[in-house]
């Protein structure tokens, strides 16, 4: 546009160095000329602001005073008219075209904005509704089952010590009722010494001896039944084996007190054998328990040891994700602040263009005026 300003004023400046016009006073004006002086007027007006109205208008008042055909300057001015219509078809174009690379660029920065901030609140929505949770649900567990694992070492400790206990007194009792027994077999030995030939004082002796040492023995550990020890001294002390019949009675008694006297060592053994069985079977339930528990201490450990590193990583995803989002936007927003203004320009260009193209139009209504010739050619003569 400058360029074809340039053109114009050295085509002006050329032909005024060539054809000098003398202006005389404005020649007086019939009634009827004062439309066309009004419009002259207004000309004036817009050739002292517009240096393209200015430029036109010398033009033209030198090409009527050489005398060249009006139509030859009205087609020269149609031609500046088209060329400026095909400069502002070229801007339209220009800027559609850079229009269609800010709307694909814009598009761009759009769509991996959307991606970045997709990411962030997907890796904030897995650590606050799935990783966090995971983690407090395997940190709860943990404390559980370190109760569990307390509980059960206390219960196997109970246990022990109970039945450390239980065999202590179990012994204890057995140590006493096999030591019953030898004094019930050592009476019967006595007794049935007396059954033999012709038993001495001494034998005699011996079996009260061995019977009332029995007595004593099993009534203060309460192994038999209190009455059967006492009828069984009664019958010793008070007939003092006088006859064979008190003899074979105190053997009956004697034998009747060794059976029930095995028959408690039976059961004591068959209760101690089944209270190791109940202590085996319930320590080897809570060792297992227990065993279960720690392992699932160990897996809940792992557990919360993974979901550290998840967590871990999408921190480290939303802090990249939010500084390629932050970076995004302001190459957007750079993006947007330079197509307003490419914007403010283009529709600077085509507001001079039009400006110019209503200005020539002005310009060519009044040249093309068969009064501007004579207004011309009068201010010459």
């Amino acid at each position: 546009m400058m360029k074809r300003q340039i053109l114009l004023l050295f085509l002006v400046v050329y032909l005024t160095t060539a054809f000098r016009i003398h202006e005389k006073a404005t020649p007086a004006l019939k009634g009827g000329d004062n439309v066309f002086m009004v419009q002259i007027k207004k000309l004036e007006n817009l050739r002292s602001s517009s240096s393209m109205a200015n430029s036109l208008f010398t033009l033209a008042e030198l090409h009527v005073a050489k005398k060249n055909p009006v139509q030859r300057l009205l087609d020269g001015i149609d031609k500046l008219v088209k060329e400026l219509q095909t400069a502002q078809d070229a801007e339209n174009k220009r800027y559609s075209d850079k229009r269609a690379i800010h709307d694909n660029t814009v598009q761009e920065f759009t769509m991996k904005i959307n991606a970045a901030t997709g990411e962030i609140a997907s890796n904030k929505q897995k650590i606050e509704s799935i990783l966090k949770p995971r983690k407090k649900f395997a940190q709860d567990k943990i404390t559980d089952l370190t109760k569990i694992v307390e509980q059960k070492r206390e219960e196997i400790a109970t246990l022990t010590t109970t039945r450390n206990t239980e065999r202590e007194q179990y012994e204890r009792t057995l140590k006493e009722v096999n030591d019953a027994i030898l004094a019930i077999d050592q009476c019967l030995e006595a007794v049935n010494s007396l059954l033999t030939g012709t038993p001495s004082l001494v034998q005699y002796r011996k079996a009260s001896t061995e019977i009332r040492k029995m007595h004593r023995q099993l009534s203060q550990k309460h192994l038999v039944e209190l009455p059967l020890i006492e009828a069984l001294l009664e019958i010793a002390t008070s007939q003092n084996f006088a006859n064979k019949e008190s003899v074979e009675q105190v053997l009956k008694l004697l034998n009747e007190l060794r059976s029930k006297t095995s028959k408690a060592l039976q059961k004591l053994n068959s209760d101690e054998e089944q209270s190791l069985k109940e202590f085996n079977e319930r320590t080897a339930t809570l060792n297992k328990e227990l065993s279960d528990a720690k392992a699932q201490i160990i897996e809940n450990t792992q557990v919360i040891g993974d979901t550290d590193k998840e967590i871990k990583a999408s921190d480290n995803i939303i802090l990249t994700k939010t500084n390629e989002e932050n970076s995004l936007k302001e190459l957007l927003n750079n993006e947007n602040e330079n197509w307003r203004k490419e914007t403010q320009i283009h529709e600077d260009i085509i507001k001079e263009i039009l400006q110019e193209i209503e200005i020539i139009k002005q310009c060519r209504e009044m040249f093309a005026n068969k009064q501007f010739s004579e207004y011309v050619m009068s201010k010459v003569q």
